[in-house]
């Protein structure tokens, strides 16, 4: 079992940042699905369980009931097709992201997006102003914030639409921008839920031009939180063998190795780390 956590470890932190969140939204929304299914099947309850365990609830004291759907919720899509769309917008604009900043800055910014969406929704809820509503779901706000931050940044790269030829993408995110308000629920609080991400990817760009990262206190946050889990974790590794623990040769030097690739990515490695990495993974097929 620990030789395919490994496995899966080595192949997850080979993927890059952006190809990660998508694939926490679809494994989320497949997961989910079939869950309810089952759950209902099984026991007569809604098939909308799971995602109304991961969607922040329209009313204030539900939601200090559940707070880690504040997190939960930009990562959770009910609907195939809205899911589809803002994977499809995500991947294309944090490309563009990545070429003037950091995959730090890139999870930072989706989740300050997030978070500004969820916020507003919070005071929707204790206002009353969400009353009647099915709670928060979905990456839209996360999405926008990175759409405009990318617009801001790079206002004049420009990318080949079809039947348009070159397009700067400040036009093609102001579009999106309008879409997204458009196409929200017909109430206020969804509208300004989306705004709310536009309003934090539209900071975080004004204040990247003046040279100001405003998610460092976010990712420093993370990173604690990541060493602490990381000095409590067991070694997977490590078995026992008539009451010693032994880990298999040369596998501090993978660790090594996939902290590397977690912090600077892939292609961070050197020619020798890259093979002492394919070399390990080859022999454990």
């Amino acid at each position: 079992m620990a030789h395919y956590l490994y496995r899966f470890k080595a192949w997850w932190l080979t993927r890059s940042l952006v190809m990660r969140i998508i694939i926490i939204n679809v494994a989320i929304l497949f997961v989910g699905r079939i869950a309810g299914v089952i759950i209902s099947a099984s026991t007569g309850q809604n098939a909308s369980i799971v995602f109304d365990w991961l969607a922040m609830p329209p009313s204030g004291r539900a939601w200090l009931m559940k707070p880690w759907t504040a997190i939960t919720y930009m990562f959770t899509q009910e609907d195939v097709w809205h899911a589809a769309l803002n994977m499809l917008w995500l991947y294309g604009f944090a490309t563009i992201f990545r070429m003037a900043c950091t995959s730090r800055q890139l999870l930072g910014l989706y989740l300050l997006g997030g978070l500004s969406g969820a916020a507003i929704y919070a005071l929707a809820a204790y206002t009353d102003q969400a009353a009647g509503g099915s709670g928060l779901l979905g990456s839209s706000a996360a999405v926008l914030a990175i759409i405009t931050a990318t617009a801001i940044i790079m206002p004049d790269f420009q990318v080949r639409v079809f039947l348009l030829g070159m397009v700067r993408i400040k036009w093609i995110a102001l579009i999106l921008a309008a879409l997204f308000l458009a196409g929200s629920r017909p109430d206020t609080v969804s509208a300004l839920t989306h705004a709310a991400g536009i309003a934090a990817g539209a900071v975080f760009g004004l204040q990247m031009r003046r040279g100001h990262d405003m998610t460092a206190p976010l990712n420093r946050l993370l990173d604690s939180l990541a060493n602490m889990l990381r000095s409590r974790r067991p070694d997977p590794w490590r078995q026992r063998k008539t009451g010693r623990t032994t880990a298999p040769p040369q596998s501090h030097n993978v660790d090594d190795v996939l902290e590397k690739i977690r912090h600077s990515g892939y292609s961070s490695l050197s020619d020798d780390e890259k093979r002492r990495f394919f070399d390990f993974t080859n022999r454990r097929n």
